[in-house]
């Protein structure tokens, strides 16, 4: 069997990270930059990051599986 992984381009990856933090920035200015509003942003923007850390560290960690098992 012969399994293909590709990661994704980070080019891409970081557009779509800037992109929805400035929707989440887009949605605290409607509510007046408030002091809550900034607070959601430094949060969303902590677990943006943690998201896409994990989802690397865990394709990673996949592929290094399908590798070896392929080489038995």
């Amino acid at each position: 069997m012969k399994v293909t992984i590709r990661f994704g381009n980070p080019f891409l990856v970081t557009i779509y990270t800037v992109a929805m933090l400035m929707l989440g920035w887009a949605i605290g200015a409607h509510w007046g930059h408030t002091l809550t509003a900034g607070w959601m942003l430094f949060f969303a923007t902590i677990l943006l990051v943690l998201h896409d850390a994990t989802i690397a560290i865990l394709s990673a960690i996949a592929a290094t599986k399908i590798a070896s098992s392929a080489k038995q």
